[in-house]
């Protein structure tokens, strides 16, 4: 059962999931050492992530679709290393919400190299699991990781 229809067995659906996220944080720095050659930040983190998307899913016989917009409360940690003055800084941010039997975490380790003070060069990997236990008639299990590298240039 889907979105209040019903397929039949042994039919084939075909189901699809579209998304997109978007982070409004802040970071409150509990420890803050400036960068000499090396540095230590720890911080609380108060997040919101505005889930919005939309599930289908098609049959010979049913063709339904659900929007989903969801804003999400999340809290968590994040701690900054600094292992060669502002060249080379290591990152891990940890945030999760849950309750019952559903939760949201999001972590992400970052390694970011600053050859240049106009040029950030970081290689990310980041995490994410979600668990949906009877909320609004939803049930999920999704899981979504793995590595990628970002390039800034500011002015």
């Amino acid at each position: 059962m889907f979105n209040g229809n019903t397929y039949i067995a042994h039919t084939d659906v075909e189901s699809e999931l579209t998304t997109n996220m978007i982070d409004l944080e802040y970071q409150y720095k509990l420890l803050n050492f400036k960068n000499i050659l090396a540095g230590l930040s720890l911080g609380i983190i108060g997040k919101i992530k505005y889930f919005d998307g939309d599930a289908r899913m098609h049959s010979s016989t049913c063709d339904t679709q659900k929007d989903i917009h969801v804003p999400i409360p999340m809290i968590g940690v994040g701690a900054k290393i600094g292992l060669l003055a502002n060249i080379l800084e290591a990152r891990a941010k940890i945030t999760g919400m849950g309750y019952s039997d559903s939760f949201f975490y999001d972590g992400l380790a970052d390694i970011s190299f600053t050859p240049f003070p106009f040029l950030n060069i970081h290689g990310r990997y980041r995490a994410m699991s979600v668990k949906i236990d009877n909320v609004s008639d939803i049930y999920t299990k999704m899981d979504f990781y793995g590595p990628y590298v970002g390039l800034a240039i500011s002015f």
